[in-house]
């Protein structure tokens, strides 16, 4: 269901080049080509001979501290290089060298070391650094089932881009446990943090290295012959596409309507699909379909056990959270009344602490006006919402709610507003 990629594609290179990178010559090769430079080109840069950079890459020499250094810093690289050198030395840390590694070539699997996407590296060497040492060794399960729980929590409320190194180390840490302790609750545990992982850098921008992660969500639910989990998964995934944007409406649509099994009786995965058929049918106007199947995703909600719970989480669904995923599908069809209900319902019920679904309940009030033809008004309602939303909080989802706004309102008496409301969240 990608736009503008090959999700198979993708996916193959998410799993098939894991293992590939083995040394520190090996990931300063693909650091350096990855920047476009030559041999001869970065020796000049960093002031060490051709011939020594060579021997450095192809492992007949090893790196000095200085050397890894000054080719951190040319290729700008957050010290993974460094970090990967002291790893190498004699007494290093092997765990943390081939996590370092395996995350490094994944990153390049997925084609994240071209241009700007290099910083990420910095962030995989932060990731690494702070999951290993605070790991200390193989966790138990119970200790990995306590931090999935944890990062569930934490993703309600914390900037994701504070959350994408905390769950990428983690990752790459249960990663290299698994081989050797390879259970289905790890596995399931591993199909979770992969879901919020792919979440939390949707909400950073990066909605098409999302599509690889939910994929890879979906792997690991299977080996964990978790039913309900895959069908989360798998439900999470069609939903997400909508959210993140990275699928078409009529994509979403013909996914539902071929999806057997996933979409009969009431399940975790029908409730999601269901819900991600009625944002579709609301953004191409049909209101009556977007409706009915809104309604659909009623029933199977209905229909599940919920865990009861104080905690807020990213894998529990309680009821006013259900309710502000309606208040998009009502928005889009105009209807104020509605909407009001829903939010104002959702409003009561909404943890005071979780800023970012206040914001939607605001955004959805706003489009409906919008929708319904007062556009100044709706504007009036938007622009301050987002003028006071820190930008660390932006997600995805604000972003897409913004934009069906402006197009809506995007007239030359409203150029200024839409310009600025635009400018606020980073829409075009």
């Amino acid at each position: 269901m990608t736009r503008g990629c090959n999700s198979d594609q993708t996916e193959s290179k998410v799993i098939d080049v894991l293992g590939m990178v083995d040394t520190f010559g090996d990931a300063l090769r693909l650091l350096r080509e990855a920047a476009g430079l030559t041999i001869p080109a970065l020796a000049a840069k960093v002031n060490y001979s051709k011939g020594y950079l060579g021997n450095v890459e192809t492992g007949e020499r090893r790196p000095t501290s200085d050397l890894a250094d000054a080719c951190d810093r040319e290729l700008n690289v957050g010290g993974f290089l460094v970090l990967l050198a002291a790893c190498e030395r004699a007494g290093g840390d092997d765990m943390m060298r081939r996590t370092l590694l395996s995350g490094l070539a994944m990153l390049n699997g997925m084609a994240l070391l071209k241009d700007k996407d290099a910083t990420k590296v910095g962030v995989l060497a932060d990731a690494v650094r702070a999951s290993l040492a605070a790991a200390l060794g193989t966790r138990s399960l119970d200790e990995w089932l306590a931090l999935c729980e944890e990062h569930g929590r934490r993703c309600m409320t914390e900037p994701p881009a504070e959350m994408q190194p905390a769950l990428l180390g983690d990752l790459l840490v249960l990663r290299q446990q698994l081989p050797d302790d390879d259970r289905k609750e790890l596995r399931a545990v591993a199909a979770k943090l992969a879901i919020l992982y792919g979440m939390t850098i949707a909400s950073i921008g990066d909605t098409q290295t999302a599509v690889g992660w939910y994929w890879a969500a979906k792997r690991a639910a299977d080996a964990s012959e978790d039913q309900n989990l895959r069908a989360w998964v798998r439900g999470r995934e069609v939903l997400r596409s909508d959210y993140d944007g990275y699928a078409t409406p009529d994509r979403i649509l013909a996914f539902v309507r071929n999806s057997s099994g996933l979409a009969d009786g009431p399940s975790i995965a029908r409730m999601e699909i269901m819900v991600a058929a009625a944002r579709a049918y609301a953004r191409i106007g049909e209101h009556e379909q977007a409706h009915d199947a809104y309604e659909r995703a009623r029933h199977a909600y209905d229909a599940i056990s919920h865990q009861t719970t104080d905690a807020e989480s990213m894998y529990y669904l309680p009821e006013w959270r259900f309710r502000l995923r309606g208040a998009f599908v009502y928005a889009m069809a105009g209807d104020i009344a509605a909407v009001d209900r829903i939010t104002t319902e959702v409003a009561a019920a909404r943890p005071a602490g979780l800023l970012r679904w206040g914001v939607q309940i605001d955004l959805n009030r706003a489009l409906a006006v919008a929708r319904a033809g007062d556009h100044d008004t709706a504007l009036a309602m938007a622009v301050p919402t987002a003028e006071r939303t820190p930008r660390s909080q932006h997600t995805e989802t604000m972003r897409q709610l913004v934009g069906e706004l402006c197009s809506t309102v995007s007239d030359d008496a409203n150029r200024e507003a839409v310009g600025r409301l635009r400018e606020l969240v980073g829409t075009r």
